[in-house]
């Protein structure tokens, strides 16, 4: 008699009751873990297949402006005092960049991952001062002839893979087309080389450069010389800036986005020239520019949900409490398990429904599926059509506010505190007049 007396305190026992609910509210978070290792792993399969696409299509873009090239020629004494002779490539930075581009955008598919691709024209305005005075502080001009007659230009492109046959330079008249690769490693950066061309008795003169690429995701520029203007447009309505220099000025809207840099030489430490490549630029960055994101991507929106794992097992299986507490009933929990394992199941649903049909049309098929599944298990449960009336419209909110809240980036934290917050102040409401020492008593 003692025995059983005991079983049905135990039985009966709210703080025995609270603290089941609660291990079975941790226990459960283990095979939710699993999930969000899932989307994690998925998330990366994108990521791979992003590369993937990059290297048939093109890459993330890293550019830097034109750069001159002049051959010369350096007599000087040896240990013998003989009068001999070295060749070299003297390397000159430019003094004003302007940078007018076009940033095109679409996606492909592969299998079922989307990727953000695009393509990008870009004019590039450059001009060079090559007055002595500029060397002069450094060099000794009388040792060195110049074969002006043979310079050229490098152009810095991260992967040249994507480089249209449409670019080109042009000097007055002059078409200089981009004719090889130059073996140099400057800034980490490929570089392509233009034609020759002659620039004798030139002291400072433009050149205009068109580029035409593809890449994906992002497009960064380099900055070199004394000023860098940067002026960016697409029909991408969700560009993220990013890099060692913001914009100054930008405009996003419906139709897409503009925005304007301007960079003086004190925002990166590259020489005004430098001879036969001799300068570290290893490790050197200081890029800027656009990355093309998706605010909020699928797989994106999946982790985001899954965040959410604890608050929907811990508010459902608060309701079932408190309908335990307020109909009389009693829930095994055997029955609040595998009510959790429903919830948890949702989140798989979700994320192999959204690789095919996309995150919204899942998250109603999923939550429809789960929520419908609970309440025909628990209308046998609670033995009630007015608590499973009840049940059904609170899982529906719960389950319809999380999605809500997954559309908004800037609002979502204060919406979910609220919604945190008037929980809890509806749970005071409706237990402020329960005697939590007389349940479970006779």
């Amino acid at each position: 008699m003692e025995k059983q007396n005991f079983k049905d305190k135990i039985k009966g026992s709210i703080t025995i009751k609270i603290i089941s609910i609660l291990i079975m509210i941790l226990l459960l978070m283990i095979p939710n873990f699993m999930v969000s290792d899932l989307i994690r792993e998925r998330s990366s399969r994108k990521t791979e297949i992003e590369k993937e696409i990059g290297k048939s299509y093109g890459r993330h873009q890293k550019i830097m402006a034109p750069i001159l090239r002049i051959p010369y020629l350096k007599k000087y004494k040896d240990s013998n005092n003989r009068l001999t002779s070295s060749t070299g490539i003297i390397s000159i930075s430019p003094q004003q960049t302007t940078i007018d581009g076009r940033i095109q955008t679409d996606t492909r598919k592969r299998s079922i991952y989307e990727i953000v691709i695009y393509n990008s024209q870009l004019d590039i305005n450059t001009s060079f001062d090559l007055k002595q005075a500029q060397f002069n502080q450094i060099l000794d001009w009388e040792d060195y002839s110049f074969d002006l007659s043979r310079a050229y230009f490098i152009v810095g492109i991260s992967d040249p893979n994507g480089l249209s046959e449409n670019s080109q330079i042009k000097m007055g008249d002059n078409v200089l087309p981009f004719t090889d690769n130059e073996n140099i490693n400057l800034q980490n950066m490929a570089w392509i080389k233009s034609d020759i061309v002659d620039i004798t008795e030139k002291q400072d003169f433009s050149i205009q450069c068109k580029l035409d690429f593809k890449g994906t995701r992002s497009l960064m520029i380099e900055p070199i010389g004394e000023q860098v203007i940067v002026n960016l447009e697409s029909q991408w309505i969700d560009p993220s800036f990013i890099g060692q220099q913001l914009p100054d000025n930008y405009d996003i809207t419906e139709a897409g986005f503009k925005s304007k840099w301007v960079v003086n030489r004190f925002a990166h430490s590259y020489p005004k020239y430098w001879l036969n490549d001799a300068a570290n630029f290893v490790n050197k960055n200081y890029s800027f520019g656009v990355k093309l994101i998706q605010p909020i991507d699928e797989y994106g929106k999946n982790k985001r949900t899954a965040k959410y794992a604890l608050l929907i097992i811990s508010l459902t299986f608060g309701i079932f409490f408190f309908f335990e507490i307020l109909l009389k009933k009693n829930i095994h929990p055997i029955q609040y398990t595998l009510i959790g394992f429903a919830l948890t199941l949702f989140y798989l649903l979700l994320l192999s429904i959204t690789e095919h049909l996309g995150f919204d049309l899942a998250y109603i098929i999923s939550s429809a599926a789960t929520i419908t599944l609970i309440i025909s298990y628990t209308k046998f449960i609670l033995e009630s059509v007015k608590g499973t009336a009840i049940l059904s419209a609170l899982m529906i909110f719960l389950f319809g506010y999380i999605f809500v809240i997954l559309q908004m980036q800037d609002f979502a934290l204060v919406m979910g505190a609220i919604a945190l917050f008037l929980v809890l102040a509806t749970v005071m409401m409706l237990s402020r007049k329960v005697n939590w020492y007389q349940i479970g008593k006779s």
